[in-house]
């Protein structure tokens, strides 16, 4: 029944965007005078159209489902007999023509901001869509975030796993990144160490792809500051181990932060700390002249294989003293079929020999080691739970113009992401990860329909958000390389070839087919891979 539900909200949600967007353009062609011949509904081939009676319009629906599209009376302009008409759009003025091909993006930015006004006066999610808007919240306490991996409900009985324990170790290892439960095989047995307050239990279970056992609260990735090694009695308390979640009430998420806080005259007291969330090997003094650590392993990674440890201090990669940031970067250029570490560890010197992945990744994280007076300290990726996200609110008089200000952030954001994504795209012919196209997002439509009816008002906003300004883009085949073309035109007074426009538009519309099509394989690899 839910997987019905969510189909139907994202036809409908889908549908709703299209269907404001191409009625912008489709209202302004009308009232511009253009004849409008077609208003479709998907990409073609035709699969049934309908023309009313005393209609110059055929109202399609069309094979491919995702998009839509308006067809006007001269827009083809290879058409002589249409370039003669009043009625043509290649016939209207520059300024005419602009309204007609902006006025879809237009109706997606009101659409946006219509609903983000609803959401904002009832109540909803704040709008989170990069790393500083993450941490702006959890300072802000909007977000409630618990470091660990815990649990939300469990789905097996005789566990003797309760709701809310911390997962803190996999057959004795500890956990580090957080991938390791995701990467369990069905039919893995595993012992896991759990924390409930201040005690330790231990259980074994096996594990089941298809039908968890276990579901753990949602996560985020937050960059903290541990302690590596400190003097004993210092006047902080630190430890090694520590981790440093706050100052004065502020969350510390680097190690600039956590610098700028020691140079104040504070005490042990304005610190909250996790204490001794990890133990880290002891390193005599003068090997402290090497100043890269190993900050965590990708679980079941080459590295982890070969047993480098979170906490091993660098010496030498491939023979490469590591002394300072060039001498690592120079390590990490050199691509050989076996990477030797020569790390410190307890005091000793330890040569590790890993053989890479197939993508040559060995699967380590390193961070620099920073010192302050005899503290030193380095940032390390800390998986939290997320416990709670509150929702945001505010009058009916105040909400509009919240949401016109989200609208302008999101829009700027937007840009980027888009940039980023095309040029990956154009440089390795692949996208970011994260970067969802029509099925991926039908998947995320099954998490909102199942948060709610806000969740999903927010849902589409964002969406309509980002069909609008993607459309609005200086791309052919999309809104804003027609713009661009009409200005150009009306800039230099002269008119582009009709067989050179055309050309133009076919190749940008290859384009973002090609791009749709890798961005689409994407979404179906990683759904195959969960």
């Amino acid at each position: 029944m839910s997987l019905i539900i969510t189909i139907l909200a994202f036809l409908v949600i889908f549908s709703l965007i299209v269907l404001i967007h191409e009625f912008g353009h489709y209202y302004s062609a009308k009232k511009a005078g253009v004849k409008v011949l077609e208003f479709g509904m998907g990409i073609p081939p035709k699969i049934w159209g309908y023309k009313p009676k005393k209609s110059e319009t055929e109202y399609t629906i069309n094979a491919i489902p995702f998009g839509g599209f308006v067809r006007l009376y001269g827009e083809d302009f290879t058409d002589k007999k249409a370039a003669k008409s009043k009625r043509s759009f290649v016939n209207k003025p520059n300024w005419i023509k602009s309204i007609i091909v902006l006025a879809g993006v237009v109706m997606n930015f009101i659409l946006a901001w219509v609903l983000l006004t609803i959401g904002f006066t009832f109540g909803m999610q704040p709008l989170l869509v990069n790393q500083e808007d993450v941490f702006e919240a959890i300072n802000d306490g909007m977000i409630q975030i618990e470091e660990g991996i815990y649990v939300e409900e469990v789905n097996k009985e005789n566990l003797g796993i309760q709701k809310g324990d911390n997962i803190v170790a996999i057959d004795g290892d500890p956990v580090g990144l957080g991938n390791e439960l995701s990467t369990l095989e069905d039919g893995e047995i595993v012992e896991l160490t759990v924390k409930r307050g201040d005690e330790e239990y231990y259980s074994t279970l096996e594990w089941s792809t298809p039908d968890p056992p276990l579901i753990f609260e949602d996560l985020v990735y937050v960059p903290r500051v541990f302690i590596y090694q400190a003097p004993e009695n210092n006047k902080y308390g630190f430890e090694s181990g520590d981790v440093v979640k706050s100052v004065n009430g502020k969350e510390i998420f680097s190690a600039k932060e956590f610098e700028n806080s020691l140079n104040e005259d504070l005490n042990l007291d304005q610190f909250e700390l996790i204490k001794q969330y990890q133990n880290f090997n002891r390193v005599n003094a003068e090997q402290f002249q090497y100043p890269f650590i190993i900050s965590d392993i990708i679980n079941d990674s080459p590295a982890d294989q070969a047993e480098l440890m979170s906490g091993d201090l660098i010496k030498s990669i491939n023979e490469i003293e590591i002394v300072d940031q060039e001498s690592l970067n120079m390590a990490l250029k050199t691509k050989t079929d076996e990477i030797v570490y020569t790390i410190l560890r307890n005091g000793n010197e330890i040569g590790i020999y890993i053989e890479p992945d197939e993508n040559g990744m060995a699967g380590v994280f390193i961070s620099e080691l920073q010192k302050y007076q005899d503290i030193y300290y380095f940032e390390k990726t800390l998986p939290s739970s997320i416990e709670e996200i509150k929702n945001v609110q505010y009058p009916f008089y105040q909400a509009p113009i919240v949401a016109i200000q989200e609208i302008g952030r999101l829009s700027v954001l937007t840009v980027q992401m888009f940039g980023n994504v095309l040029s990956s795209f154009v440089t390795s012919f692949s996208v970011p990860d994260g970067v969802a196209g029509p099925v991926g997002i039908a998947q995320m439509t099954h998490s909102f329909v199942q948060e709610g009816f806000i969740s999903l008002l927010r849902f589409t906003a964002i969406l309509s958000l980002s069909l609008g300004i993607i459309n609005v883009l200086p791309i052919p085949g999309l809104d804003g390389g027609r713009f661009v073309l009409i200005m150009y035109s009306a800039i230099t007074r002269k008119k582009i070839n009709a067989k050179t426009e055309g050309l133009i538009h076919l190749f940008g519309f290859l384009f973002l087919m090609l791009l749709l099509f890798v961005v689409t394989f994407n979404d179906i690899i990683r759904i195959i891979a969960i």
